[in-house]
């Protein structure tokens, strides 16, 4: 039994997309984030309730897919439902639609999410307390896992990139911020891509935090599937410990 939908609106900005004016995976990411952040706000357990009392959910998986990119200046309408909570994991959906000129959203987003609660102080899982249950309508239901999905590692690399981590990178948890990840993916996908090619599904698993200072792997393999073109990806530190992995489905425009 889901919890408490909530929706908001945005307007895409022109620094949120990309060369062909449509909006970069990394901002969608960036938009849902703030979503889930609103909602947390308005219930009374934001950012004032994470600092008092040392708690954060961190995201821990994403798996979007798109009908349609936004495009520079349209007109968003996003809804989120706190789907299930179970131990330490809340699991949240999103809905993103696009206004036309009459008001209407036409549904062209949908993606799942799963986040884990943590202790800020010991960076270690946090059962879900009460709070939450009750600022997201889940007081008194029973828990439920949900499939987060998996998303294989990559095999025979096609293409390696190499990053380092900059200031830039680091967030308020002090470690980087999860669409970084995305914007390294997307990079190292660009040079494997032919045609004009569009992201049709977007799957992200964060296993491990990355700190400041760390120097960064990207391995890529490309696929050619009967649905289009699957690359997989996955981030690893200079010691080759994984930190992520990143799942894209791209097909031709038409």
């Amino acid at each position: 039994m889901p919890g408490i939908p909530y929706t908001t609106e945005f307007t895409t900005r022109f620094y949120e997309t990309d060369s062909r004016g449509l909006v970069q995976p990394a901002s969608l990411v960036n938009f849902f984030e703030e979503t889930a952040l609103r909602q947390s706000e308005s219930a009374g357990v934001g950012l004032d309730y994470y600092r008092k009392y040392q708690v954060v959910w961190l995201l821990h998986s994403f798996d979007i897919s798109i009908a349609r990119m936004p495009a520079y200046g349209d007109r968003l309408i996003i809804t989120t439902t706190p789907e299930s909570i179970c131990k330490f994991y809340g699991y949240r959906s999103f809905e993103l639609g696009i206004k036309d000129s009459r008001g209407k959203a036409r549904e062209v987003i949908k993606a799942m999410s799963s986040w884990i609660f943590v202790d800020t102080r010991t960076k270690r899982p946090l059962r879900v307390n009460e709070d939450m249950k009750h600022a997201y309508g889940y007081a008194g239901l029973k828990e439920e896992k949900m499939d987060a999905g998996n998303i294989p590692a990559p095999g025979n690399t096609t293409a390696e990139k190499t990053f380092s981590v900059r200031h830039s990178d680091i967030d308020m948890n002090r470690h980087v911020n999860n669409v970084v990840y995305i914007n390294w993916a997307m990079e190292g996908v660009q040079e494997l891509l032919q045609g004009p090619l569009t992201l049709k599904r977007l799957q992200v698993a964060w296993l491990r935090e990355t700190l400041p200072g760390s120097g960064i792997v990207l391995r890529t393999e490309r696929r050619q599937t009967s649905d289009g073109i699957l690359c997989l990806q996955g981030v690893y530190d200079s010691e080759g410990e994984e930190k992520c992995r990143i799942a894209t489905t791209w097909q031709g425009q038409g």
